[in-house]
Parts: C-alpha cells; structure tokens; sequence
C-alpha cells in the first residue's frame, strides 16, 4: 500500500469518527479538523493512535454539551470529582485502619503470620490515598492514573482474594477469608469513575481538601476497639451513614452556592454527584426501611430490598435523572462561522 492510499484509509477513519459531532458541527468544520489531524501524523501511520481515538470522541462530546447549553457541564463534573476524590479518600483512610490493619484474635479469621492485610483490596485504598496526595502536590495525569489504578485493583479485589484464601498455604493463607464486600468496592467504583474527571489546574486550597478529608477519620477510627477483628460487613453500614450524607450535604452546598452566583456549573454538580451518593446511601437506606440497628445484615429482608436490588435501581434513576438533564437543556442557536475552535484542535 503507498503512502497515498495509507493517507486516503486513515483520513476516512477520521471521518467515520466525526459522528460524534453535531451534525452542523460537521458539515461547517469536519475537513478543517480532519486535516489538522492528518497533518500532526507521520507519512508510516496507518492506524489512528488511541489518543487520536480518544480526543476525538470527548472533543464531540463537548460539542453536544454546548450545543445543548450545558457548558457548565465540564467544570461541574471537574468540582465533583474532587468531590468525590475527598469523599472517598476519607472511607479508604476507614477502610485501611479499621479493617485492613485489625489483628487477628483467637486465630479468625485462619490466616497465617505473613498476612498485612485482610484482602487484595487494600491495594486499592493506598493507590487511592497516593492519588490523593499527588493530587495536592502534582494534580494532572498521574493522579488520574492512580484512580484508574484503584478502579482496577477494586474489579480483581474480589475475585483475587476468593482465589488467594482458597490456597493451601501451610501457614494459613496470604488473606482473610472476609473479603471486600460489593457494598464497599461498588460504591467506591463509582466515586473513582466520577474522580477520573480531576481537574489538572486546581486551585491551592482545593489542592488540598481531599488529603485533609482523608486525615479527618484518623482520630475516630484509632477511639474504636481495634484489637478486635472488623471486617467490612460490620465496618460499612456506619460508616456509609455518616459519609453519604456528608457527601451528598457537600454536593448540595458547593452547587447551592454556585447558583446562587448564577454559575451554571451548580446544577451539573449537583446532578453528576447523585449516582454516587446513592450507592453511598443504600446500606443506610436498607436499614432504615427495616427499621434494624446498625448490625451487618438486617433479619429477613424482602427481595425488592436486597442489596443488590436496591443499588441497581438507585444507579437507574440517578443515571436517568441525569440523562433528562441533559436532554431537557435546550439546543443553542448556532453562532457565525469561524466563532470558535475545534474541540479536538491541537
């Protein structure tokens, strides 16, 4: 294939792309973004690079958003992940302490000496709190990376400590057969996948709250009886009552202010942040409707309030409130030509 023809297979690849654009987007400038893009590459390419890839999806994705005047949409989505960084700094500070380094008593769980931890999970809470702290020091992609990294260690958390606890090891076992819980990795999840959307320019105060949110449980959790063993299931419902609404409370008051500045950004953090907080909320919210104490796992629950049932229909609502509130914003009038930039422009 000659260099033509590998130029022709790629420029059409490009444009197969545009269609995340708005159609009006395309026809005034798909050649113009098209060939800015065929003329950062190289005469050997043949295949367009993931970060090619990428940037062009989110780029049309931002013209959607502000087609639809939703331009407050990006910073919105950038002050909720910090949001949701502190929010979750603060349980991976809960988790560690109050479960992953409680001892052993009376040999339960059977897990030998060589054990630090209860469970695989714990990879994820420190790559969590390192993301934090990179936050404060150096925010920008390395930090992004880190959540992306806990995001990963949560997925293969379960199923690697299942494996690992399962092992014929003489001396126990390198775990605690009290792995994470999904009550604990999937609301977690969903405040990592919030947080890939870290700002890389934060401000100096802002730098900061997540690592100092992540110190506030210190003192509390060392005030527990920690030479017993906890394990999640005891751990969660506590102290998923205290952060979620602190959580959704800290949404509410930031958007609340911000609209009060007739700063658009305030309703997208308030939309954006609710799938989160209401997988946050519902341990809670379970045992409120059984009216039980705060014990592991409440006496005969109904099937339309089992765990799972509940967080699968919390996570349909809140992600169809926030679909209406995208389709509900209005297409804008498009401006004279040549008012703005390509979003993917380089």
């Amino acid at each position: 294939m000659n260099e033509r023809e590998q130029r022709n297979r790629l420029e059409r690849r490009y444009r197969r792309l545009l269609f995340a654009y708005p159609a009006d987007y395309r026809a005034e400038r798909g050649d113009e973004l098209v060939g800015t893009y065929l003329d950062t590459i190289g005469p050997d390419r043949s295949r367009l690079s993931p970060q090619d890839t990428v940037d062009l999806l989110v780029g049309g994705a931002r013209q959607h958003l502000r087609a639809r005047r939703a331009s407050g949409f990006t910073g919105g989505v950038s002050i909720a992940a910090v949001l949701a960084l502190a929010t979750g700094s603060a349980l991976a500070t809960i988790w560690l302490l109050a479960v992953e380094f409680t001892p052993l008593i009376d040999g339960y769980p059977p897990v030998g000496p060589s054990r630090v931890f209860q469970s695989p999970a714990a990879f994820a809470w420190i790559a969590w709190l390192a993301a934090a702290v990179v936050f404060a020091v150096v925010p920008g992609r390395w930090c992004r990376r880190l959540i992306a990294a806990s995001l990963v260690l949560m997925v293969v958390a379960k199923p690697v400590g299942l494996v690992a606890a399962a092992l014929p090891i003489r001396d126990g076992g390198w775990f605690s057969t009290s792995v994470a819980s999904f009550i604990v990795l999937l609301p977690h999840a969903a405040l990592g996948v919030l947080a890939l959307a870290l700002p890389s320019r934060p401000g100096r105060v802002t730098r900061w709250v997540p690592v100092f949110v992540a110190a506030v449980p210190i003192v509390p959790v060392l005030r527990l009886d920690l030479d017993r063993y906890w394990s999640y299931i005891w751990v969660a419902p506590t102290a998923f009552a205290v952060v979620a609404p602190l959580f959704l409370f800290a949404a509410n008051a930031v958007a609340g202010w911000l609209l009060l500045r007739r700063d658009l950004r305030g309703l997208w953090v308030g939309v954006v942040t609710l799938p989160a907080a209401a997988l946050l909320g519902a341990e809670p919210l379970i045992h409120f409707a059984t009216g039980s104490s705060w014990t592991p796992v409440p006496p005969e629950l109904p099937f339309w309030l089992e765990r799972s049932t509940v967080s699968a229909l919390l996570t349909v609502v809140t992600l169809g409130i926030l679909g209406l509130a995208f389709g509900v914003s209005k297409p804008r009038r498009p401006g004279p030509a040549g008012s703005s930039r390509p979003a993917g422009e380089r």
